[in-house]
């Protein structure tokens, strides 16, 4: 036999091959959702990737504000400790202590100002972005919308010079590190709220698209549509750090939030379509009628079977 002409064995070879290749699943969906299409792979992968991911983000944004309260906010608090601090200091009865022939404390930057009053002589108005105003009866907390006064705890603590500025020293990185992972796991938890709270009204709408409509993979790509948010805000933080002001910050989040929306509007329309699983109930009962019928008329017929066998 000619050593060119292909074997059947060959042949059968390479037919599997070629239908193992067809039969190889499909490539995991990867990558950040950067599209709409992106934003509803999540749809049909799991928690891991989606938890993966929103970890990543927050992380980077924890870190921008990491940086930003160490260069701008414990600087202020580093001289008050430093320079401003009194001998004995505390809480009496829920009335701050302080020296009664002490004067105005004004430590702070445009970022970040912290004012001590005990004589209520200070009539100056916002200096900062961000302003805590102590006085004797309570604390104010003021920034660009407005000022809220809280009091201050009830009970006595005494604070003195020479535990608290070891104390501030020592557990300034922790704190430090406690906010960058308080702002990033607060965020974390608000897009799962978010994506909870808006798959609800994308599961109506995907029903209506004949597309993917199951709570998991909605909630999921409701909460990969704040992914693309997150990254502008991490990047308005890092901006403001570096001197944007506080405004084109506060500017940043609506738009957070526009982008947001939209991406969960759009990705709304690269779900997967939905399988009608229903199918035709009348289907499978005409299939049977059919097949019954064609049985009964070979029993009718008694000829039928020689005639199949004479042909």
């Amino acid at each position: 036999m000619d050593s060119d002409t292909p074997q059947p064995d060959e042949s059968r070879e390479e037919g599997a091959t070629i239908q193992e290749k067809r039969n190889e699943p499909a490539a995991e969906p990867a990558g950040f959702p950067f599209t709409p299409g992106g934003v509803a792979s999540f749809a049909v992968t799991g928690w891991s990737r989606l938890l993966k991911w929103q970890f990543i983000t927050t992380l980077a944004l924890g870190g921008a504000l990491l940086l930003l309260a160490a260069q701008h906010w414990a600087p202020v608090i580093d001289r008050f400790v430093h320079q401003h601090f009194p001998e004995q200091t505390g809480l009496n009865n829920g009335r701050l202590i302080w020296p009664a022939d002490g004067q105005l404390v004004t430590v702070g930057n445009s970022y970040f100002v912290l004012r001590v009053d005990p004589q209520y002589d200070s009539e100056t108005g916002l200096t900062g972005d961000v302003q805590v105003e102590l006085t004797p009866e309570d604390w104010t907390l003021r920034w660009v919308f407005g000022e809220q006064a809280f009091e201050y705890a009830p009970g006595t603590v005494e604070l003195d010079r020479a535990t608290a500025v070891p104390w501030w020293g020592s557990r300034r990185p922790f704190i430090l590190l406690a906010v960058g992972a308080g702002g990033g796991l607060l965020l974390l938890l608000g897009g799962l709220l978010f994506g909870g709270l808006a798959a609800w009204p994308m599961k109506a709408v995907a029903s209506y698209l004949n597309r993917e409509s199951a709570l998991g993979p909605v909630w999921r790509t409701a909460t990969a549509a704040t992914l693309p948010g997150i990254v502008l805000l991490t990047m308005g933080v890092l901006c403001y750090a570096i001197g944007l002001p506080l405004m084109g910050l506060l500017a940043v989040l609506p738009l957070c939030l526009l982008l947001g929306g939209g991406y969960a509007f759009l990705a709304l329309f690269r779900l997967p379509k939905a399988e009608d699983t229903a199918g035709d109930p009348f289907a499978e009962e005409a299939g049977d009628d059919e097949d019954v019928h064609e049985t009964a008329d070979q029993c009718d017929n008694p000829f039928a079977t020689d005639e199949h066998e004479d042909g």
